[in-house]
């Protein structure tokens, strides 16, 4: 219960990063300022800033958010708002003190470093261009920096100066403002930067299904861990640990393979090739599956035919490889994608007419001759070439 939950939140984790990681570097691309960018919701746990963002884990895991610059369509920018991006100007400038390494020089820090550099510097003399800011920030310094350090220098503190450039909204700062936000940018950018986040979940998707193939997937193996002793498989001679190899001479390369023969069977007797103790040692045993009401996944009751018997729980690790696909042995074709029915084939030689009446060859064994193709399952690193390996849709 515990490793669903978690494995749950990981998942569901997973799928909100992508998502916002679409918002975010499309409207990195576009130009908006991105403020934050958190997986899970406040109150904040942890984080760090990089460049203008802050990456942070939120305590509640199950959502997240990418919160840009501008929370408000309006003709101009609240007190509040810019009092809020003036405070992103600040740690701007402070972050590039400090990559800079002037606050390691000096010894200064936070607003003493930028009521220092704002009293020392030309910033109050010419705040458009940003003179002799370069060499102390180790860049040139942007607009907003400029203003909000003239201010600093008008004013003599840090607070006092991002209070009274909030109220007077001075021009260049609201230009500044206008050319970094999410509301003022055109539709087309806006439209663009909300549907990236589903479409990079729409992308993800398909990319994820390949990585995993390549990789592979576990899969279940027909081998039998219980045998239900007043059932048809029991009766028929199957015991634990036997390995189910084929069922009317069709390859069975996995327990789903396997349940859905007998599931599919409408109650005729099943041939069963079975491997039992030595690699290679089979044995060949007749079982007519019984009809009985079963507890779906869903909760309610379907009847279903059944043997009586359930999986070891013998797991084996397949990826998909580019190899061969037997196209004879009619998984290819468009009537046969589904994988073999029980109608398609002459109950007299159990399985060897095709839906359109052609007869397939037949090996010494029972199972179908393998053609040529394109497609094939391989166990671990290493393409398995016998019938049973073929990849089946």
């Amino acid at each position: 219960m515990i490793t669903s939950i978690i494995a749950a939140v990981v998942i569901f984790s997973v799928l909100i990063i992508i998502h916002e990681a679409g918002h975010f570097f499309v409207a990195k691309r576009m130009g908006v300022r991105v403020l934050r960018f958190s997986l899970g919701y406040p109150p904040r746990v942890w984080g760090f800033r990089r460049g203008e963002t802050d990456y942070a884990i939120g305590a509640t895991p199950l959502g997240g958010y990418v919160r840009m610059l501008g929370d408000e369509v309006a003709a101009e920018p609240s007190a509040e708002t810019l009092k809020s991006y003036l405070g992103e100007i600040r740690l701007d400038l402070l972050a590039a003190l400090k990559d800079s390494g002037w606050l390691a020089r000096n010894g200064k820090v936070d607003d003493d470093a930028l009521t220092t550099i704002a009293s020392d510097t030309e910033a109050s003399a010419a705040p458009r261009s940003g003179e002799g800011l370069e060499t102390i920030l180790g860049r040139p310094a942007k607009i907003d920096e400029a203003v909000l350090l003239c201010e600093i220098a008008r004013s003599g503190t840090v607070a006092l100066a991002i209070e009274r450039l909030a109220e007077n909204h001075p021009s260049a700062l609201v230009q500044a403002f206008n050319e970094r936000a999410f509301p003022t940018q055109p539709l087309r950018r806006r439209f663009a930067i909300v549907l990236a986040g589903p479409a990079a979940n729409i992308l993800f998707a398909p990319l994820l299904t390949i990585v995993v193939f390549m990789v592979g997937v576990a899969v279940t193996l027909p081998v039998l861990g219980t045998v239900d002793k007043d059932m048809p498989g029991y009766a028929a001679g199957l015991r634990a640990g036997d390995k189910i190899v084929a069922v009317d001479g069709h390859a069975i390369d996995t327990w789903d393979d396997f349940s859905r023969a007998v599931k599919g069977s409408d109650g005729h007797a099943l041939n069963l090739a079975v491997e039992r103790g030595h690699p290679g040692a089979r044995l060949t045993l007749s079982v007519k599956p019984t009809l009985q009401s079963t507890v779906t996944i869903y909760g309610d009751k379907a009847p279903t035919w059944i043997i009586g018997v359930k999986p070891s729980g013998a797991e084996e690790t397949r990826g998909y490889h580019a190899g061969r696909w037997n196209r004879e042995d009619n998984r290819g074709c468009d009537a046969d994608a589904a994988g073999p029915r029980r109608a398609d084939y002459d109950r007299a030689d159990r399985g060897t007419r095709s839906p359109s009446g052609v007869r397939r060859p037949r090996d010494v064994h029972g199972f179908d001759q393998p053609g040529t193709g394109d497609h094939q399952f391989a166990a671990g690193s290493v393409a398995r070439r016998r019938a049973s390996a073929v990849f089946r849709d």
